[in-house]
């Protein structure tokens, strides 16, 4: 007679026992290594929406109506942009460019030693200016970021709100404000984003040109 409980396994995908192993995995690493709430070390004011010059999103998995969904697409939220910058010269060069002028303030990346280190970049439109007071729209933002390793990563628990109304032309023609974070890579190569239900992979490997065509 075969036991109910060696059938039960038996019945059960083998995509889903990983699942599930990796979760508890992570749950124990995380209950040892509780996330800590790290500081920003610098500040930065831009014209429009930063950006990579080359995108290092890996894969994202999201949850929407209890269903989990795993796909290749980026964080596409109007009021809030992350991800981390693994080398000096990662930033798009316009972002650089427009902060020469005096009311913007580029994001600062002296200092880090990207062999050990990388930035973690939180940002999110700034509606004080001209735009929001024609819009009427006014918005406050708050954000913390606190950071765990387990064996095969970082972990960053991001927390991002809103107080106040957006609308998507307001965003986009505001200028945008943020965060720079440091933080150490101690060997690991991957980093994960988890922000409400959703996770973000990123690739700490420092960013390259793709290649040229042929």
């Amino acid at each position: 007679m075969i036991h109910p409980r060696s059938a039960l396994g038996r019945a059960l995908p083998l995509a889903l026992l990983a699942l599930l192993s990796a979760c508890q995995s992570e749950k124990v690493g995380e209950f040892f290594n509780p996330p800590q709430e790290v500081q920003a070390h610098s500040e930065f004011r831009i014209s429009g929406l930063p950006a990579l010059a080359y995108p290092n999103l890996v894969s994202s998995a999201s949850v929407e109506g209890g269903q989990a969904r795993v796909d290749g697409n980026g964080p596409g939220y109007m009021d809030l942009q992350f991800f981390p910058i693994t080398s000096a010269d990662a930033l798009d060069s316009t972002d650089a460019a427009s902060a020469r002028q005096s009311q913007y303030r580029a994001p600062d990346l002296s200092g880090i030693d990207f062999s050990t280190q990388f930035a973690f970049l939180v940002a999110h439109p700034e509606l004080s200016g001209y735009a929001a007071m024609t819009s009427g729209q006014y918005a406050t933002f708050f954000s913390t970021v606190k950071v765990a390793y387990l064996d095969d990563r970082v972990v960053v628990h991001l927390d991002a709100s809103r107080l106040g109304n957006i609308n998507p032309i307001t965003a986009l023609g505001s200028p945008w404000a943020g965060k720079l974070y440091t933080l150490e890579r101690r060997g690991r190569t991957q980093l994960e984003v988890k922000l409400y239900e959703n996770r973000y992979r990123f690739t700490l490997v420092p960013d390259t040109a793709p290649p040229m065509a042929p």
